[in-house]
């Protein structure tokens, strides 16, 4: 019973299926974070505009198309995040002046 427990939950040399719809992937349970973390096409990925306010979590495999596609939006969102960044320097360009003055 011991070994069974083992071997659902903690081996690290039991094989796995990737869980992601369409991967047909096998691992070792110590490689899994591999696989989903860099290698499964399969999996939902942050936008690499996430950073600047997009939520989309495109699959792997399709990030590129993702970013062709939202383009604009990327852009947009990108604009405002410049434009915050100017606003937050402006105001603490004042709040220097104002010390150095003091």
């Amino acid at each position: 019973m011991e070994e069974a427990r083992h071997q659902g939950t903690s081996c690290p040399r039991v094989i796995l299926f990737c869980q992601n719809k369409g991967c047909p992937a096998s691992f070792v349970r110590a490689g899994s974070g591999a696989h989903y973390d860099a290698e499964c096409p399969f999996q939902p990925v942050p936008c690499v505009f996430a950073p600047h306010g997009c939520l989309v979590r495109p699959l792997r495999q399709a990030q590129a198309q993702h970013q062709a596609e939202a383009a604009v939006e990327h852009a947009s969102l990108t604009a405002s995040k410049i434009s915050s960044l100017e606003a937050g320097i402006e105001r603490m360009c004042g709040q220097f002046e104002d010390l150095r003055q003091r």
